[in-house]
């Protein structure tokens, strides 16, 4: 027999208000802003849980669908924090007809209409908000794990704020919402592609609904608004679906059997403030569907903005008030209040009852939390899910899940796993082991520290010669990031050509007509492996723009820092991303700042080796290649004394061979050694390990000198 959920599983909003009467139950509490509990009430009930229960009781909205989302159910998110809003002022709580208190938080309900000669006795409360995207390039197979059996959420009972009876009369979420799930099968690097060029992704179920969803309520203007129910929002201007979801990489097509993920603004209460731009976060709460929010919104901030406008007019021009002046000001504070009030059907709101930092290896590893295999080390300190919370983060100890540990059986397994992801990445690369190899050792790498600006442990590689001309340019990329998505839980492919660095920043850069921060596809998670094109480079000339784009890709590569263009200054914000640069050139690439270079020595026709998906132990031996590089990537290394003496001389050796060798390129060696250790499923670094780094250099080096 199943065990019993939590009541804050069941019925989260009816859980929040018996807490909240528990707190105003004495006279003299008062009804003030405040925990009440809640935050220890859902952690508690959270923590019982098992991942796989999380999984089942708690769906992801974007494994189900957000208009399948009941009311009121309790549901998890993954995202990446896009931007930051300001903070929102909103009714928090007010006295009922009964003089009760009543609490909206967590909720979209605007509380209660003023009836004439009876004001309402109302709190005013602050809480914060903030502009969501899904996981930007994440792969399909780790969406699939985390939805694997799950179907709607369950029902909540009925005494749920947003549908308390007689408040509005709101659509339902089946006309609000259309979804066209035939649009599903090719790559996301297509849509992506589009995008940068300039061209416009292809329109697919998310910008659908999103164009569907603003037709309808442009066309509901023309309806008489009895009972003061219909929905009318604006399209604004020459905004587009795409401009309006302002996702980094586009309106990315779902894989065959997904959804189209949709982005939330997201309300987050009391303390939780540790947050900041391009953090990945799980967060779990409920969905506010609204759709007369966004109208009364504007109805409220138009009419307020107007007055005072006219009235500043006014006072101004010491005359009667222009009645133009009040309303360009209008239609410029409205820029904003379009952009960031957008409808629920297009941008749903997530109040957030619970929340934990992650990354894309977290998800990675979320299926063997249960039963560990060997070398994983599970965080049973903070319990099965890894403790919910924003705890600080101090330096780069962000929470990665488990890694390896020291363990024979780890280090023999590792070497068979290792052969296997070697192969599976030489595929796409004509069969070229060394090339492969360098390629597993991006995939593996991640900033460990930085140095007085120096980010210590990132593994940038450039493959060199790839095939050009008509019908082969792309070809190799393509595979690769085709290969590289089926491995790694998140991947950005990101085809450079004159069109796409002229046509767009690929930075993000602060629009402030609209109050928003424009995403560019460089504003990523970290964690995330970025396949760069350059073999689509052809004859041109690069505007002020893609100048300045080609800078930022170099600077974004070797720094580990994303500068953003705020206008009057510039900010910039540590990444930790790996990236693999496909160039036809055979001696550099035009995106400088990666760590190493590698001509490609191709034997077959690159590929994408699918049929380990159809092969008969083709799905066991996938998830533990999976595993294994998040478990890797997530670990941490150390060099015994003997060790550390041995590399030490061997360092000298080679300096006094090569007077050339520079501090960069120690660091290189080091770095190169130690993801050949991770490689072999070892965490202790050995001279061995040293010489494997060292051979690979002169390969590679070999190659360089024979083209």
């Amino acid at each position: 027999m199943a065990a019993q959920l939590p009541r804050c599983v069941t019925d989260p909003l009816g859980t929040v208000s018996s807490l909240f009467d528990a707190a105003v139950a004495s006279p003299a509490a008062g009804a003030e802003d405040g925990d009440w509990g809640v935050r220890a009430a859902f952690r508690e009930g959270l923590s019982s849980l098992s991942s796989r229960a999380l999984v089942e009781r708690i769906p992801e909205i974007n494994a189900v669908g957000v208009e399948h989302v009941p009311p009121g159910a309790l549901v998890r998110f993954r995202c990446m924090v896009q931007d930051m809003y300001n903070p929102e002022y909103y009714v928090g709580a007010y006295r009922d007809a009964g003089g009760r208190w009543r609490t909206t938080k967590y909720t979209e309900d605007l509380g209660p209409a003023d009836a004439p000669g009876q004001p309402a006795d109302r709190k005013i409360w602050e809480r914060r908000v903030l502009y969501c995207v899904p996981v930007p390039g994440e792969s399909a197979w780790v969406r699939r794990l985390d939805g694997a059996g799950v179907g709607a959420p369950p029902s909540t009972p009925a005494k749920i704020s947003e549908d308390r009876a007689g408040k509005k009369d709101k659509r339902a979420r089946d006309e609000d919402v259309e979804m066209d799930a035939a649009d599903d099968a090719d790559g996301a690097e297509d849509s992506v592609a589009a995008a940068l060029a300039g061209a416009g992704a292809a329109e697919d179920a998310a910008s659908s609904r999103a164009a569907k969803a603003l037709r309808n309520d442009e066309t509901e203007t023309a309806r008489q608004r009895e009972g003061g129910d219909a929905v009318h929002v604006h399209p604004g201007g020459d905004a587009s679906p795409e401009d309006a979801l302002n996702l980094p990489l586009g309106t990315e097509k779902a894989a065959p059997g997904l959804l189209a993920a949709t982005p939330c603004i997201v309300k987050m209460y009391d303390d939780e403030d540790d947050v900041k731009l391009n953090d990945v976060l799980e967060l779990v709460g409920v969905l506010g569907i609204a759709p007369a929010l966004a109208q009364e919104m504007q109805d409220m901030s138009a009419e307020t903005f107007g007055v005072f406008a006219n009235q500043a007019a006014g006072q101004a021009n010491a005359h009667p008030p222009d009645a133009n002046a009040g309303a360009n000001a209008d239609f410029e504070f409205m820029d904003e209040e379009r952009a960031h009030n957008p409808p629920t059907s297009v941008v749903p709101r997530f109040h957030v009852l619970a929340a934990r930092r992650a990354s894309p290896q977290t998800f990675a590893l979320a299926a063997e939390a249960e039963t560990p295999g060997p070398g994983a080390h599970v965080d049973t300190a903070s319990g099965a899910n890894g403790g919910w919370g924003l705890r600080p983060v101090e330096g780069e100890a962000a929470f990665r899940g488990p890694g390896l540990v020291p363990d024979s059986r780890l280090a023999l397994s590792g070497v068979t796993t290792r052969a296997k992801i070697v192969a599976f990445l030489a595929a796409p690369l004509g069969g070229d082991a060394l090339a492969a190899e360098y390629v597993l050792f991006s995939l593996l790498a991640r900033v460990h520290t930085r140095s007085d600006g120096m980010p210590i442990g990132k593994f940038g590689v450039t493959l060199l010669g790839a095939p050009d001309g008509p019908g082969k340019s792309g070809v190799v990329a393509s595979a690769l990031a085709e290969t590289l998505a089926i491995l790694a839980p998140a991947t950005a492919h990101l085809p450079l050509s004159i069109a796409s660095l002229n046509a767009r920043a690929w930075a993000p850069r602060k629009d402030y007509a609209t109050n928003r921060l424009i995403a560019g596809p460089l504003q990523l998670a970290s964690g995330t492996t970025v396949v760069l094109d350059e073999t689509a480079l052809s004859a041109g000339v690069l505007n002020e723009r893609g100048v300045r784009n080609v800078q930022t890709l170099a600077d974004f590569s070797k720094t580990q820092e994303l500068e953003m263009d705020f206008s009057y200054h510039a900010m910039r914000v540590p990444v930790d991303v790996s990236v693999v640069s496909v160039s036809a050139s055979k001696t550099h690439g035009i995106v400088e700042g990666l760590d190493a270079s590698v001509v490609l020595r191709m034997t077959k026709e690159p590929r994408v080796p699918e049929e380990i998906l159809s092969e008969e132990g083709g799905k066991k031996s996938l998830a533990e290649m999976r595993l294994f590089i998040a478990r890797a990537r997530c670990s941490s290394h150390s060099i015994d004394t003997k060790n550390g003496a041995e590399i030490e001389r061997a360092m000298v050796a080679a300096r006094a061979s090569d007077p050339s060798a520079t501090q960069e390129t120690f660091h290189r060696w080091l770095t190169m050694s130690r993801l050949a250790a991770l490689a072999r499923g070892e965490t202790s670094l050995t001279i061995e390990h040293w010489n494997i780094a060292r051979e690979c250099e002169r390969l590679a080096a070999e190659r360089a000198r024979v083209c």
